[in-house]
């Protein structure tokens, strides 16, 4: 068992290596590459994902992502990573819902990260609705690491928007 996770098992020495080195090669699909992936679970999905993007299969990697989400409902950073690969695969509905689920998982950078998605695509609702958590999340809990210029940017983005 994992020291830093009770209850996960413990991944292999070198396991994340060799199986970057498969997929570099191309090797989505073999015996060992399916193993290895997985072992690692959602985050090999991910990785899947980047290797197909440089690849230009989009329709692969847009895959990879979708059950990378649906096979970790509760990890911030799966939702945080799988947010920015939707959004570069231009599926800007489902990158607005991860970070917004990143978001509610803790991930503190997720919220700036569907703020700027959300003005990019001109969801301007959606981008104040972003920046209003932030505020309102150093507020109700003012030890959270939100850094003190994130919260002036927010707030100044904020005034911006509506006025």
């Amino acid at each position: 068992m994992s020291a830093r996770h009770p209850g996960r098992p413990r991944v292999p020495a070198g396991t994340v290596e060799r199986l970057v080195q498969l997929l570099s090669a191309g090797d989505f699909d073999s015996e060992e590459s399916r193993r290895l992936t997985d072992t690692l679970g959602p985050l090999s999905l991910v990785l899947r994902a980047v290797e197909r993007i440089t690849r230009a299969q989009r329709i692969e990697a847009w895959r990879d992502v979708r059950a990378a989400v649906a096979a970790a409902p509760r990890n911030g950073l799966v939702h945080a990573l799988a947010s920015r690969l939707l959004y570069e695969l231009a599926d800007f509905g489902h990158a607005l819902e991860a970070a917004g689920t990143a978001w509610n998982l803790g991930v503190v950078s997720a919220g700036m990260l569907r703020y700027h998605q959300a003005r990019s695509i001109g969801c301007f609702d959606e981008a104040c609705a972003a920046l209003e958590d932030v505020l309102r999340s150093k507020l109700s809990r003012p030890s959270t690491d939100l850094a003190d210029h994130v919260v002036d940017f927010a707030l100044d983005r904020l005034l911006a928007l509506y006025f």
